[in-house]
């Protein structure tokens, strides 16, 4: 389907009432890329099980994978973090 008009007004204030929502309550805004190079999306998903699955575009010598969800990148963006106390560090704003 697609949005027009009033529909593409609609769904634009819907995400502006979202961000500024999450805004006052200090959340940390994150728009993930939508493709991933091979060795971030290795971290965050058995490569070899999925490969064949998984939509990706070669070329020269670089893979990158297209995200199935939010997660993988978000995770892979953390991935050098460490959470001491994560009772009170998550959710992270």
């Amino acid at each position: 389907f697609f949005l027009t008009d009033d529909g593409v007004d609609l769904n634009q204030a819907l995400i502006n009432y979202g961000l500024d929502f999450l805004r006052k309550r200090e959340y940390k805004k994150i728009q993930p890329p939508f493709f991933m190079r091979k060795d971030a999306m290795a971290k965050t998903a058995q490569l070899d099980q999925f490969d064949e699955e998984l939509y990706k575009v070669s070329g020269d010598g670089d893979d990158k994978y297209l995200i199935a969800t939010s997660e993988q990148p978000i995770s892979a963006f953390h991935s050098e973090e460490l959470f001491d106390q994560p009772e009170k560090q998550l959710p992270l704003k």
